[in-house]
């Protein structure tokens, strides 16, 4: 008899191990654990080499879930989080009667979106396709090499209530639908599809007589600054016909921010995307040519033609890998969409009632 409480004494305190180890895990979320218990001997008797299976409650039941995709669940906090996200960015109010429509409806769109993601989600995991945290990393830098700053980059967090946590949420599930889509959703185009749809827009493919320019800005908010704008770009066009360098002379003078910085540099523009006035000219000119200044809403312009380059026809040969990724983009988003929806139908969705408070 003792030598058995001794082997109970043995396997309680071995689980208790074991649990411990867990402890703040299932606490949290709960956990249905299946324990192997080691291979030993106690008193000369053999124990362990056999699963038990323990089901600790923990406080997930607790959660408040609002939808069961295929047993997984979403959270009516998730749910909240985002709809006070959307509430924020599109600056809705949501109290009062309209406030009220307004939250449900939003509330609805949001439910679907985190619906489809979860089930993009799970596909992704059943083809072994699950994002890693390097992956994810990568894409932030990508991302944030779109800001000047890493401070633009939280004032944009900020403005539209979003932690880095949600980013990289975010970033998961689009680099997970990128990789998910050519397995899902997959199309074949054919050549003689190709020359269709270049023969329908041969006109996005043609290149239309271009100009590369640069170009020195004096603005002239009102009449009584006119005289100052003569001054300025008498001496302007006085120290380029010494020689001085027209770049040199637009970063110290030219009062448009966007090319100041790059000596005036405009780089390669298409006929048709300039104000008339300026474009009138600059197309008229010769390579290596400086224009009297010329006045345009803006102000007045000293220009600077580089290169010219004749309108050009393009070739489908030239322009097909364009229109290829084009069309394949086109059809597999069309083509996702539809697995989507096949998806949906398939899933075991349950939405539940938000608990009464």
């Amino acid at each position: 008899m003792t030598q058995r409480r001794n082997v109970l004494r043995a396997i309680v305190i071995l689980l208790i191990v074991l649990l411990a180890a867990g402890a703040a895990y299932t606490l949290t979320y709960g956990a249905d654990l299946t324990i192997r218990l080691p291979q030993g001997t106690i008193a000369g008797r053999s124990i362990g080499g056999r699963s038990i299976g323990i089901t600790i409650p923990g406080l997930r039941r607790a959660v408040a879930v609002a939808v069961l995709v295929d047993g997984d669940p979403i959270s009516w906090s998730e749910v909240d989080q985002e709809v006070t996200r959307a509430a924020i960015q599109y600056n809705l109010n949501l109290a009062g009667d309209q406030g009220g429509k307004q939250r449900a409806e939003i509330t609805r769109l949001v439910l679907d979106q985190l619906i489809d993601q979860r089930l993009i989600l799970q596909a992704a995991r059943k083809r072994g396709l699950e994002i890693s945290d390097p992956q994810i990393t990568g894409e932030l830098d990508r991302i944030l090499k779109n800001f000047g700053s890493e401070a633009e980059f939280q004032t944009a967090l900020a403005q539209r209530n979003m932690t880095m946590a949600d980013v990289r949420r975010l970033v998961r599930i689009n680099l997970t639908v990128r990789q998910l889509i050519p397995l899902v959703a997959q199309v074949e185009i054919s050549d003689a599809e190709l020359r269709r749809l270049f023969a329908d827009r041969r006109s996005r493919y043609d290149q239309p007589e271009q100009v590369k320019v640069s170009h020195i800005l004096i603005r002239a908010a009102s009449p009584e600054q006119e005289e100052r704008v003569r001054q300025t770009i008498t001496l302007i066009r006085g120290r380029l016909a010494r020689g001085e360098k027209f770049a040199d002379m637009a970063r110290q003078y030219s009062e448009d921010p966007g090319s100041r910085d790059r000596g005036g540099d405009l780089d390669v523009v298409s006929k048709g995307t300039l104000v008339p006035e300026f474009e009138k000219v600059a197309f008229a000119m010769k390579p290596g040519e400086i224009s009297e200044p010329v006045k345009t809403q803006f102000g007045y312009h000293i220009i600077l033609l580089h290169e010219k380059k004749p309108a050009r026809r393009a070739t489908f040969e030239q322009v097909k890998p364009e229109i290829q990724q084009q069309l394949q983009q086109e059809r597999q988003e069309g083509a996702f969409q539809r697995w989507l929806a096949a998806a949906r139908k398939q899933a075991t969705i349950r939405r539940l009632p938000r608990p009464r408070s």
